[in-house]
């Protein structure tokens, strides 16, 4: 299965809406 675990890194659950708005920078 290709994924983050196929690249050594751990399994990440999906970002919220606020994580969402911090990457993008909105905030």
């Amino acid at each position: 299965v290709r994924g983050p675990l196929s690249h050594g890194r751990t399994w990440v659950p999906p970002i919220t809406e606020e994580d969402l708005e911090l990457r993008l920078g909105f905030k």
